[in-house]
């Protein structure tokens, strides 16, 4: 009887283990690591051959994910682009970006030098459906206007590429205030 109960109960713990130990999305599949990679952000997606496509102006965008559970998110556009920052988490099937209060906004013009302003907004919380296209991962973003913009991963946009843009604008220093103090 002792025996029983004691393989009954390494059967349940194994059984804990097996269903906890790796967060899926809807499909089975293993929710991919994002810290390091960055992913483009657009309104249309060519599933075959796992790229997103903007044919307009202002649509496009790029996630770029650390270590340390940051973000940065950047918004292009032909008169400037937006940046913004904060904190990621997974939950389930869900990539949670938390952003921060402050955004900078980097306006081009075609006279005058490259200007910034700084606006202070209330932080967001946005979900971001995690699934994926040929065994790659996908994000699902619902924007303002309701319409969903896809997000792949970017193998031409790197983290440096990224720092360094956010690095030699400043906008780095503009978007982390208290770590230059």
């Amino acid at each position: 009887m002792k025996i029983k109960s004691q393989i009954i109960a390494w059967l349940l713990i194994v059984l804990f283990i097996a269903c906890t130990s790796k967060v899926s999305n809807r499909k089975g599949n293993p929710i991919p690591g994002f810290s390091g990679k960055v992913f483009s952000f657009s309104p249309f997606l060519d599933s075959a051959a796992y790229k997103g496509e903007a044919p307009c102006d202002c649509c496009t965008s790029n996630l770029a994910f650390y270590k340390d559970s940051s973000f940065i998110f950047i918004s292009y556009c032909l008169e400037g682009d937006n940046f913004s920052k904060g904190k990621f988490s997974v939950q389930e099937k869900d990539l949670l970006l938390h952003f921060d209060s402050v955004e900078v906004i980097q306006s081009f013009g075609f006279v005058a030098d490259t200007s910034y302003e700084v606006h202070k907004v209330v932080p967001k919380t946005a979900a971001l459906q995690i699934s994926n296209v040929k065994s790659k991962p996908l994000l699902l973003l619902k924007n303002d206007n309701g319409l969903i913009e896809y997000g792949v991963e970017d193998t031409t946009t790197t983290l440096y590429h990224i720092n360094k843009k956010v690095k030699i604008d400043s906008i780095w220093r503009i978007l982390n205030p208290q770590e230059h103090e």
